[in-house]
């Protein structure tokens, strides 16, 4: 077995990294607004740019520092999964995202002072923003917080600790407290998967699909400041199809994941066969 003390980042270390990532982001952001926050039409293609310059290079070097760190470690091979496994997995993290997500980001009170702002960001729905949310995003984002932190974690804490860790610091670095709950969410199911599959590839694809819906109500709220004062339970329907909805959210959720954790366990015993 692995030494557990030689797997790089450990639980420390992924704070740390986790915390080098927010104070950069925060800086690229302050950049931003500074040097090209006047320039009208400039917006979409600056976030694109200053994010890549921003996590890009901190990708890279933790990809050298991970790779001479962990050496000698031989990680499990990856499990390989089907076209199903993939449509079940993006659903459930659509539904995740829809049913459970939506209704508790919500909850949490939006200031008047920063209403503009998301409504001046949602109105951002260009090729940059796209490439930004639904690509470039999702491959960094997962490869730093599900293929680097989370495989770390996983051997330095149990798996449990590692997810729960691993999804908290996701949501950390996304720096709101609207965007926290969809990255601690999110991220433990991903982390999940990762778990059971040591690969990336389907987190990925997952991410993807979950930004791209988000990318889609970027363009449905368009010219429409409303969509920051509709009230969750009303806005679909009333309170008992608010318990009909949260009720077949649990359903479907559980039913996936039951179906994907057997999935999983069978693909498992044929690679050791």
């Amino acid at each position: 077995m692995t030494d557990v003390q030689k797997v790089f980042p450990n639980w420390w270390q992924s704070i740390l990294i986790c915390l080098s990532i927010s104070v950069i982001l925060v800086i690229s952001l302050v950049i931003e607004l500074l040097v090209l926050g006047t320039y009208e039409g400039n917006h979409e293609k600056s976030s694109l740019l200053y994010y890549m310059l921003s996590l890009g290079p901190v990708a890279i070097i933790l990809y050298f520092i991970s790779n001479s760190k962990n050496r000698r470690v031989i990680f499990p091979k990856p499990l390989e999964f089907s076209i199903k496994v993939l449509i079940i997995t993006v659903f459930i993290s659509l539904i995740i995202m829809l049913g459970i997500i939506a209704p508790l980001a919500s909850l949490i009170p939006i200031p008047d002072s920063i209403k503009s702002n998301m409504y001046s960001i949602m109105q951002e729905t260009g090729i940059y923003s796209f490439l930004l949310m639904v690509i470039c995003a999702p491959i960094i984002e997962e490869y730093i917080f599900r293929g680097l932190l989370l495989r770390g974690l996983l051997y330095n804490l149990s798996p449990v600790r590692a997810i729960l860790l691993s999804s908290f610091l996701f949501g950390i670095v996304h720096l709101n407290p609207w965007q926290f709950v969809t990255g601690f969410i999110m991220g433990i199911f991903l982390g999940w998967i990762y778990y059971c599959t040591k690969d990336i590839k389907l987190t990925i694809l997952s991410h993807m699909s979950v930004n791209g819906l988000g990318y889609l109500m970027r363009l449905y709220s368009q010219n429409n400041m409303d969509i920051f004062e509709v009230d969750y339970i009303n806005f679909i329907g009333g309170i008992w199809n608010f318990v009909l909805v949260t009720i077949s959210v649990l359903i479907l959720v559980t039913t996936g994941l039951y179906f994907l954790n057997n999935c999983f366990k069978k693909k498992s015993k044929d690679t050791l066969m």
